[in-house]
């Protein structure tokens, strides 16, 4: 059982976040986790101040070379595949339409949707629902390689 650091802390163990009442949010496209909601609202309350606090302890606490972190650092959740993280690339799909989370009513598949919400406005990446309907937009994995001709 990995114990909790405290702030300025030289221990060698994890931040705290186990298993009991964990509370995590994808922010700028990375993953921060936290023991409870009331940690996790008081840094929501200004992201922008404790990442790079939250970096800095890191680095003091894990070192540099993440290949000798307690925990592996290749298999990452994506900001719309964070249920089922898996190492590798994505592939090509649409998460409107494996997930039927999408659209009112609920369940609409991306063929419809982009109709309604064209795909560089909503689904482009930077966008809201990046990554939602990569395969009908032709974003992400499902991005077409640039081919020049000689």
């Amino acid at each position: 059982m990995a114990g909790e650091a405290g702030s300025g802390s030289s221990s060698t163990w994890l931040p705290s976040a186990n298993a009991v009442d964990p509370v995590w949010i994808r922010y700028k496209n990375r993953t921060f986790m936290n023991k409870m909601k009331g940690p996790m609202t008081q840094i929501l309350a200004d992201m922008d101040k404790y990442v790079p606090i939250g970096d800095a302890n890191w680095l003091t606490w894990m070192g540099q070379d993440n290949s000798k972190w307690v925990f592996n650092t290749e298999c990452c959740a994506t900001q719309t595949n964070y249920k089922m993280a898996r190492c590798g690339p994505e592939p090509c799909a649409n998460q409107c339409d494996s997930t039927g989370e999408c659209g009112q009513p609920q369940g609409q598949k991306c063929e419809q949707l982009v109709k309604k919400y064209p795909c560089e406005q909503y689904y482009a990446p930077g966008k809201a629902y990046a990554g939602w309907c990569d395969k009908q937009c032709g974003y992400g994995s499902c991005a077409k390689p640039n081919v020049f001709a000689f």
